[in-house]
């Protein structure tokens, strides 16, 4: 029956049933709440890292958090380099209309070196000094697998 209990009243709707000590109903607060401003403290805004934020994010993850930093010139167009390197995986400056400039990063030298042997174009390589080191041992495990040439007639 509606009404009867001291948490209902006569619509069966439950209300609080403790008073403030003044006799005004005890609330939870927030009517007494005053917004205060500013809301934390005031930061400087910092200048962006780069222009292209998308360049940036993509170099940050693709080459910065590894050992060895990959840098070659390949003699092709960017867009067909790019469609053969994830965003993740490094990132391709076309520096004319058929050569590009792709830097990747990884902790192993054979990882960029397979990399840029598969896209089968030619290219050059600049840095790190360790790499070019790694292509060079490579050059000659695999002139030294092949036979001796014939002579020519």
């Amino acid at each position: 029956m509606a009404g009867t209990s001291p948490l209902t009243d006569h619509y069966g709707t439950t209300r609080p049933t403790r008073r403030h000590p003044s006799g005004t109903p005890n609330t939870t607060g927030r009517d007494r709440l005053t917004p205060r401003t500013p809301n934390g403290p005031r930061f400087t805004p910092r200048e962006l890292p780069d222009e292209d934020l998308a360049r940036y994010t993509s170099r940050a993850v693709s080459s910065a958090p590894y050992r060895h930093r990959a840098r070659f010139t390949l003699r092709a167009p960017a867009e067909a380099v790019a469609e053969h390197l994830s965003p993740t995986s490094g990132t391709v400056t076309a520096l004319g209309p058929d050569t590009c400039e792709p830097t990747c990063g990884s902790d192993s030298l054979d990882e960029p070196t397979l990399w840029v042997d598969l896209l089968v174009v030619p290219f050059e390589a600049h840095e790190p000094p360790e790499l070019l080191t790694h292509l060079r041992t490579l050059a000659d495990r695999l002139a030294a697998a092949l036979p001796p040439n014939p002579p020519r007639p």
